[in-house]
């Protein structure tokens, strides 16, 4: 092998390796082009209830609570959706876990309906009236914040929801801060990445938009960073995925498969559209 020869095979196995190597540039806000925003569209503002297991106690307290909401409100606003989330209460309450234990054991099967079991402890302890009228206001959002030891959040689950209960919301007391506006993106059908798509996603979305098709409820990441509906992405950027989003020169969307952007203006209309026939 002569030294031209040995000189391009080292370069390409170095340009192998160098490639091959997790990108971990440190997210920067600068990298982040958003989409540009529309004539005003009605503004919906959605009260937020938090109900704290007692066990939590103040491991999740009123300033935790902002934090999420604010985050939630910046990630709205930065993909134009004509939504407004505001904290309406925070409430500590006790969740009996035991009969939701038994239940979610048999439940656990089933992608749908595990998380039922919370639900209705929940009512149990906060009462069925206090339900009826979050259920009566489709602009509410009740938010059960639970303790890590919960078997439904055991394996490591920091948040979920569930499509027969669309304005219900399930956290970990230790659930990072984007996590509510995450599984509030799920209520209005916004989706994860790919095959993640779930029943629960294209049920929502599809609730909410019947012309709507579901494999355009997709995150996507950008870069070395993930949409908000990203689960698993160390570096997450506050905007729903779309087509009008870049970072780091990236795509952060695309109009055919990855706009949740689309996903959540759908809901936000139809949720401006039933507060004007009320």
């Amino acid at each position: 092998m002569n030294w031209k020869l040995t000189s391009i095979v080292v370069i390409g196995f170095v340009l192998a390796v160098v490639l091959s190597l997790p990108d971990n540039t440190p997210y920067t806000e600068e990298a982040l082009v958003l989409p540009s925003c529309s004539a005003a569209e009605t503004l919906v503002t959605t009260d937020i209830y938090f109900y704290v297991d007692d066990e939590v106690g103040k491991n999740f307290d009123r300033n935790r609570a902002v934090e999420m909401i604010d985050y939630a409100n910046q990630v709205l606003s930065n993909s134009c959706i004509p939504l407004r989330r505001q904290l309406a209460a925070l409430q500590y309450v006790a969740i009996n876990d035991e009969k939701a234990r038994d239940q979610y054991a048999m439940d656990e099967l089933t992608d749908l309906g595990t998380s039922q079991p919370w639900h209705d402890a929940l009512t149990d302890a906060i009462g069925s009236e206090q339900l009826r009228r979050h259920l009566n206001k489709k602009t509410d959002i009740y938010v059960a914040v639970l303790q890590d030891e919960l078997s439904v959040i055991e394996d490591g689950t920091l948040g979920f929801v569930n499509i027969f209960r669309d304005q219900f919301v399930g956290l970990s007391e230790k659930a990072p801060i984007r996590a509510l506006e995450h599984e509030l993106g799920h209520l209005a059908g916004a989706g994860h990445s790919g095959s993640a798509v779930t029943n629960l996603a294209k049920a929502s979305l599809l609730k909410f938009n019947s012309k709507a098709q579901p494999f355009s409820a997709q995150a996507v990441t950008c870069a070395n960073a993930g949409t908000i509906m990203m689960s698993h992405s160390e570096i997450a950027l506050p905007i729903y995925s779309s087509p009008e989003a870049r970072y780091r020169n990236k795509p952060c969307g695309h109009s055919a498969y990855a706009n949740n952007q689309q996903v959540m203006l759908n809901y936000a209309n139809r949720l401006a559209e039933n507060e004007a026939g009320q």
